[in-house]
This record gives C-alpha cells, structure tokens and sequence, in this order.
C-alpha cells in the first residue's frame, strides 16, 4: 500500500512535468517576465494581449507562470519561489515536503480558473485576477 501511494506520486510528479515540458513546447517560449506581480502574471496569462484571460489561455499559461517561478529549474517550487502565504502554500503541498511539484501546482486552489474567473463569465478580467491574486499571495 505505501510502495503505491509513492509510485502514484512519483507517477504524477513526472506527468506533470511532461505536461509543462509539453505546453512549452508547443506554446512558445517561456517569457522573461519576472511574473512576480499580479500585473506580470496577468499579462503572461493573456497570451493574445486583448485584456482578459479565457479559460485555454490561463490552462496553458498557468503552467509558464510555475516555470518562470522555478528559479533552481528543478521542477519544484520552494515557497521563497512563490509570493504565496505560508498558509497558501501548505494548502498546494499535498505531499508536505515543502516544495510544490508541478503536479501539485496545476491542481493547487490558486491556480484554477474558475476560482478567478469572479463573476462566471467565462473571461478573467484584470479586476478579477487581481482581487484573486491578493487571496493567496504575501503582502
């Protein structure tokens, strides 16, 4: 049972990398952008620059922001990577080894559309990812 439990996450740690690798690959470069304030983050995540972020712009793109962020490359997030509360943080770190994986990242409350997109409209305005942002992050 335990030797499962490790090979699922070993599993899933490494299809999440895949999938950042992937989405690189085939979106484009990852921009130089500090991607540090809600401003630089919301204009990563509006790939086609029209001021709001649709819901397959933030899929792909959200998984930019966590590569930006990885400053070691080691497809891990520490929270001195992040401006995430610690509070934040420890909620994404399903395995409690104080690094968010990709895997963990991807499905973290804070990186889900629905949950930014405030008013149900399917479009994330800069309003809206703003208020969002200032849940999870370090003030």
């Amino acid at each position: 049972m335990v030797i499962e439990k490790h090979s699922r996450r070993i599993v899933g740690k490494t299809l999440a990398g895949i999938a950042i690798a992937v989405a690189l690959k085939l979106f484009g470069s990852v921009e130089t952008a500090d991607a540090g304030s809600p401003e630089e983050i919301f204009q990563v995540l509006d790939k086609n620059g029209d001021g709001v972020v649709e819901r397959f712009e933030f899929d792909v793109k959200k998984m930019e922001i966590f590569y930006i962020r990885d400053i070691e490359k080691d497809i891990n997030l520490s929270i001195e990577e992040t401006n995430l509360t610690p509070e934040a943080f420890r909620g994404a770190d399903a395995d409690g080894d104080g690094k968010l994986s990709g895997y963990e990242f991807i499905r973290a409350s804070f990186t889900q559309f629905d949950s930014a997109d405030g008013n149900t409209d399917g479009l994330i305005s800069r309003e809206e990812f703003q208020a969002f942002y200032w849940q999870f992050a370090r003030r």
